[in-house]
């Protein structure tokens, strides 16, 4: 019988229904069945998802709100206020820490949630199957956080049952798609800290597995991981990724050629260019915001994914052989 790789995918800020990955399952669908020249199968890779945007929803919805009603008949940049409301409120909820406790109800629960998923997912692949883990934004942090309470038997939220999959000694590879996870292991850089173990020692005997953490260059929430950790044991590929490189030069030539008729008007000239300077900068912040949310529709990730997918399982069937 053919060993079958699970694929966990785990979503970052903001809100997401069940579903939501199916943009990413489609297209490392195609690009898998398009291999040519390989025994391999769609049916050899099982996709199982984990939502738990719900849990801090209210948080949300609550400061949101609150927030409108404060700047609502004042000029407000809607998009940049929503994006940094979704972040904070995520990252304030998952890492508060009330006096007297060790961990708290949020971050219990979003682990749950993962807990919940890989149970689903080994009882579709076997307690023995490599996994690959892909996960985006915030949710690169809750997932590196649980695999390393999971391997190093820090077990605040157990497993649902002890085995090699659920515990996270089966995880083959870890693609980290606009990760924040440098900034939270600032606080650790003069600790000697373990690391969590990609590829797992499970699967070491699979003979391939990797930690590949994808970025663009101007997404504000992603940032290179290997450069910023000291820790020799962890093995991490960062790659940069362009986003609209053309289009923030259009924007750049669009706001420059508007601004040239006022050159003419010396007294409102310096007020009409600094508008036109807040206005492309706003532009640009938006596509950084935009291009945090392409990580899972972009081809240069796709592609990079679907080559680890088949290494991996590639790897499986060698080892049995």
């Amino acid at each position: 019988m053919r060993t079958q790789v699970g694929i966990l995918i785990i979503h970052g800020m903001g809100k997401k229904r069940m579903g939501y990955s199916k943009p990413l399952q489609l297209r490392l669908r195609r690009r898998l069945a398009g291999m040519t020249g390989l025994d391999i199968s769609v049916r050899d890779f099982v996709f199982e998802e984990v939502v738990w945007s719900d849990i801090v929803e209210v948080n949300q919805d609550f400061v949101r709100k609150a927030v409108k009603a404060e700047f609502d008949d004042e000029l407000e940049f809607d998009m940049a206020r929503s994006f940094i409301i979704k972040y904070a409120v995520d990252v304030l909820g998952y890492h508060r820490i009330d006096v007297g406790q060790t961990t708290n109800a949020l971050h219990t629960a979003i682990h749950q949630r993962i807990a919940e998923s890989l149970h689903q997912l080994r009882k579709k692949v076997g307690p023995e199957a490599p996994v690959c883990v892909i996960a985006h934004s915030l949710g690169t942090v809750v997932s590196s956080n649980y695999i390393y309470d999971m391997q190093m038997q820090k077990n605040v939220v157990p497993p649902l049952e002890n085995n090699h999959l659920e515990t996270c000694q089966t995880i083959a590879s870890f693609y980290t798609l606009g990760s924040p996870i440098s900034l939270f292991s600032l606080k650790y850089m003069n600790k000697d800290e373990s690391t969590i173990q990609i590829p797992a020692k499970e699967t070491n005997r699979y003979r391939y597995g990797e930690w590949v953490n994808l970025y663009y260059d101007r997404d504000i929430m992603a940032y290179p991981i290997a450069q910023f950790n000291n820790n020799a044991n962890l093995n991490v590929k960062d790659i940069k990724l362009e986003s609209n490189s053309g289009l923030r030069k259009m924007i750049y030539v669009i706001c420059l050629i508007l601004s040239l008729p006022f050159a003419l008007l010396p007294l409102i000239s310096n007020r009409i260019k600094q508008l036109f300077k807040v206005a492309s900068r706003v532009l640009l912040f938006g596509l950084g915001v935009a291009s945090h949310n392409r990580y899972f529709t972009d081809k240069a990730v796709i592609e990079t994914i679907t080559e680890g997918l088949i290494k991996v399982w590639q790897s499986v069937q060698y080892d049995k052989a």
